[in-house]
């Protein structure tokens, strides 16, 4: 075995749990500078450790591409043939299969092999990586036409965009996906549409810019879903517990939209709060880009409707350019659970402090944070946030205090420590 195969090996056998053996088998501790590392010494290890190390040896480094990592495993499999044999047998060794056609020395070949290597195992891990131009047309097809052959025993698969439209037509013949829970897309929106009949999928990431409003999907399993803008096409998905947007939409819903489990929903722009009722959410993200449309009073304004209608929210984590004292302070009071709050406020003014004082030390939030973008505070003003902040800590159940931005001063920092965890976040 080479020698950077052997170093892998040396750092593993290590470990406390490993070195306990070997003592207790009275062999030479590893990090003996007389110790050398054979097959033999290693083949005395009980076949369930000796399976730990060698997939331990299996999956270091970075093998982000099949043809990395299937020579490495026959390598270690043409050791002995008690390694060959646990090797071939150990299926978790070859249910992942990550293909990335513009890797160094990719081939076919191998990824023929480790697919026969994986024709036992029931659920297979997926990747097609992006080939960005650098492949051969031909092999790239085949090597799709290989990953899809196994679909049936997809669990998890993620394909990127240069591949959607071979997929897209390689998928359709292979419905439906009877085993495929979790599933992330880097594509354009047709490219969802294979995966409309995955009778388990309960995770869907989609960059997809929108789902067709004509689409009908009977995702009734569906609990996680990212994808670039909402559309009617969550109506099928009753059961979420989790709901993202990944991009801004300027385009408000024309009819409200009801998810009654929804526990997590993030939103790239409070215009899509416009027709969502979610009786049962917990946590709001509000991830809106400062220089977004339309104006920051028509934001605030949405926000506010949606957060008097929510009042189950307990975590709320807020981007917005507004700068409302008063419409934060109406937000504060429809929220009587809420015992979460992190703030990133474009601005900050001795009324928003006044706000922020009064509401986090008059409520039950045990975690706070701060970000203020381009806030011009003046002595003053952090003199009295600081104040403010000491005395939240000291009279509340305040027990959690993230502060993004410089360094609060020592002696601040020091008096806030007897009574939270300060963290600073950069």
């Amino acid at each position: 075995m080479p020698l950077s195969n052997l170093a892998v090996l040396n750092r593993f056998l290590s470990e406390d749990v490993v070195q306990s053996h070997f003592k207790d088998k009275r062999l030479h501790p590893v990090h003996s500078p007389r110790a050398t590392i054979y097959p033999g010494k290693i083949a005395q290890l009980p076949a369930e450790i000796l399976t730990i190390v060698l997939g331990f040896c299996v999956h270091s480094g970075n093998h982000n591409s099949v043809t990395a990592r299937v020579p490495w495993i026959f390598e270690l499999s043409h050791v002995c043939h008690l390694w060959r044999s646990l090797i071939q047998s150990t299926r978790a060794f070859w249910s992942t299969i990550v293909v990335d056609p513009s890797a160094g020395g990719f081939s076919i070949p191998a990824l023929k092999q480790h697919i026969r290597h994986a024709s036992k195992c029931l659920h297979l891990f997926v990747a097609m990586r992006e080939s960005l131009g650098r492949t051969d047309v031909r092999v790239e097809k085949e090597a799709l036409e290989l990953l899809v052959s196994t679909s049936e025993r997809w669990v998890a698969a993620y394909l990127e965009r240069t591949h959607h439209r071979e997929v897209l037509n390689l998928v359709h013949n292979k419905l439906p996906l009877e085993e495929l829970h979790c599933a992330r897309l880097v594509a354009q929106r047709d490219f969802i549409q294979p995966f409309q009949v995955a009778p388990r999928l309960k995770q869907l990431s989609s960059t997809s810019l929108i789902f067709r409003h004509d689409l009908q999907v009977p995702w009734g399993q569906l609990i996680v879903l990212r994808v670039g803008i909402f559309s009617p096409a969550i109506l099928h998905a009753p059961g979420l517990l989790c709901l993202q947007e990944l991009y801004i939409s300027l385009l408000a819903p024309q009819e409200p939209v009801t998810i009654p489990s929804l526990k997590l929903l993030s939103v790239a722009h409070t215009l899509s709060l416009g027709g969502l009722v979610v009786p049962s959410l917990q946590r709001l993200i509000v991830a809106e880009l400062p220089d977004s449309e339309p104006q920051p009073d028509d934001n605030l304004s949405q926000l506010e409707a949606f957060t008097a209608r929510t009042p189950s929210i307990s975590s709320l984590s807020i981007t917005s350019t507004f700068r409302s004292p008063a419409a934060l302070a109406r937000i504060f009071r429809s929220l009587p659970s809420l015992t979460a709050a992190t703030f990133h406020i474009q601005g900050f003014d001795d009324a928003l402090l006044v706000v922020l004082r009064d509401h986090t030390i008059a409520s039950q939030i045990t975690e706070l944070g701060f970000q203020l973008h381009g806030a011009d505070l003046d002595e003053g003003m952090l003199r009295q946030l600081q104040e403010m902040l000491i005395v939240r800590a000291q009279h509340t159940s305040l027990a959690s205090l993230s502060w993004f931005g410089s360094r609060l001063p020592e002696s601040t920092a020091a008096l806030l420590g007897h009574f939270v965890d300060l963290k600073y976040v950069v």
